[in-house]
């Protein structure tokens, strides 16, 4: 995308806005208590007061029209009345005046009004941390000592907890975004950060939310969410550049953002959106044109597993015993499967091989298996010892129909397990290409699995999904799906499917291996000479 295209765009859209100044009024009766206040001023607000202190030069004509609503409208008497005898009016207005004093106006009487308020206490509140940030950004451009410090503040913020993307609402991504403008300013300086809050973390999360929001396709977060990152200083990536062709492409040709998922009019046309999304534009392409993006290393913290997928194969391993052919090879399946991240026990090695032992392999019943099933289960019993009884009977009759395994019941040591660990890896990989039908809503889907407790269907995207943050914070709402006694999934019905529980607990197994190795098969390991036997005692890579 070319410099010319953004900056362009975002002249446009000063232009609207000081043309559509009308939109962002508030009622002129305000009553002493009312606090209803457009959600756009504040927006409107910050965006004059960081084109200001950009440049000592005088605003462009336009920022000074939108200057002079904001003080014409914070004039109201009315107004300044209510912010002096209640608090939570002047809890919203007072980011109002703090913005004109960055720009060097002033309002009679509202200095003294926010002075006295605080030092009677009556901004003594339970506030968000979001909210108190807002508040110590208030007294700070308004040149009065703030009640709190960023730092302390910080300690509190959601970020700072290390969050879950699946879990967050449009409420705490806003809490998110508007902590980081006040913090660090709307981008002019590094930030009062606490101990606990983690640079990269928080980029990579951002980075993922704006992936989430532009699928969604609501141009108002889009454009908060690059604000947020510019406050961070992050680099510009594939997710930003995409982020910005969308704004552009949403772009009416007289500057105002189109809402794309509003309805049309009776025209046929898209309606304008609310001037929050096109304030937040103008933002971030001002954010974008002075930026200083630092360097990112390192990824998230790796979560290790090897406990749960033990307690899920205790609990498979016992399904086992009256298994038919259908369940017990799907059974074996994720045995493989636990087998090639090293997890594994004895006791499970004579289950597997009781299993075989008195099963009828009819070939024709063992072909309808899934092709997938079938290389994964030759995993398990190639490590199980396939030279003897019905096991060698299995795996012959699989590799009679995979002729690219090649597996020679002569060879000792590790290659016909590693051939068949690529081999399942490639028709894992394959299954989970044909069903990508619909790729870039991959991420929404899953999202909407996690709402709605599908746990099958969510870990079948988690396979699919290539972004390691949403792979991670599938995999933590996975894990809070197992129960006790190591199976996955929870039912509030007077009934259960068994068959259902076992369908979530092999899904949940095959998502945590899966999405654990990625879909290269470059960090496949190999069996240990010793046998599977002597991998009990050994964890799973992070």
């Amino acid at each position: 995308m070319r410099l010319s295209d953004w900056q362009a765009g975002a002249r446009r859209a000063t232009t609207w806005l000081a043309a559509h100044l009308a939109e962002c009024t508030a009622r002129d009766d305000v009553s002493a208590r009312d606090s209803t206040i457009p959600t756009v001023l504040p927006d409107l607000a910050g965006l004059v007061a960081y084109r200001r202190q950009l440049e000592s030069a005088e605003l462009p004509e336009e920022f000074e029209q939108i200057l002079d609503h904001i003080q014409r409208h914070l004039s109201n008497p009315r107004l300044v009345q209510g912010c002096a005898r209640h608090s939570q009016v002047l809890l919203c207005y007072g980011p109002l005046y703090a913005a004109l004093c960055g720009c060097g106006r002033e309002i009679p009487g509202f200095r003294e009004i926010l002075h006295k308020a605080m030092q009677s206490g009556a901004l003594s509140r339970e506030l968000v941390p979001h909210q108190q940030l807002r508040l110590v950004h208030c007294f700070e451009m308004a040149g009065l000592p703030a009640p709190w410090s960023y730092r302390d503040i910080c300690t509190h913020m959601i970020l700072c907890s290390d969050p879950n993307t699946l879990l967050l609402s449009e409420e705490d991504v806003r809490a998110i975004t508007q902590s980081l403008f006040y913090l660090t300013d709307f981008s002019r300086r590094p930030g009062e950060f606490c101990r606990r809050f983690d640079r990269q973390q928080a980029i990579e999360l951002l980075s993922q939310l704006l992936e989430v929001y532009l699928e969604r396709q609501n141009p108002a977060m889009i454009g908060e969410l690059l604000c947020a990152l510019y406050c961070l200083q992050a680099p510009e990536t594939g997710v930003t550049e995409r982020a910005w062709l969308e704004l552009l492409r949403i772009q009416h040709k007289d500057g105002g953002l189109v809402e794309t998922r509003r309805p049309l009019d009776v025209e046929g046309r898209a309606t304008i959106a609310a001037p929050r999304a096109t304030i937040l534009f103008v933002l971030a392409s001002l954010m974008r044109g002075r930026a200083r993006p630092l360097e990112v290393s390192g990824s998230s913290r790796a979560l290790d597993y090897s406990e749960t997928l033990k307690s899920a194969g205790e609990w498979l391993a016992s399904r086992l015993r009256d298994a038919d052919l259908a369940s017990g090879l799907a059974v074996v399946a994720a045995f493989g499967m636990l087998l090639s991240v090293q997890i594994w026990s004895a006791s499970w090695q004579s289950a597997v091989s009781a299993f075989f032992e008195r099963q009828p392999l009819d070939s024709e019943a063992l072909w309808k298996t899934d092709c997938e099933t079938l290389v994964w289960s030759s995993v398990c019993a190639v490590a199980c010892g396939f030279r003897q009884g019905r096991l060698a009977e299995f795996i012959h009759m699989v590799a009679k129909g995979f002729q690219q395994a090649r597996v020679d019941t002569q060879s000792e040591g590790d290659p016909p397990f590693e051939k068949l660990c690529r081999l399942a890896m490639a028709t894992s990989r394959a299954k989970d290409l044909r069903r990508q039908d619909d790729r870039p809503k991959s991420i929404l889907r899953l999202l909407d699995h996690v709402v709605n407790d599908r746990l099958a269907e969510a870990c079948l995207e988690c396979r699919s999904q290539q972004n390691s943050r949403i792979r991670r914070d599938t995999l933590r709402w996975l894990a809070l799906q197992q129960r006790a006694d190591g199976s996955f999934g929870y039912s509030f019905a007077f009934w259960e499917n068994p068959q259902d529980r076992l369908k979530d607990t092999l899904a949940a197994v095959s998502a945590f291996v899966w999405a654990g190795f990625g879909t290269d098969g470059t960090s496949w390991p190999r069996q240990p000479q010793a046998g599977p036997h002597d991998l009990e005692s050994q964890r799973a890579p992070s």
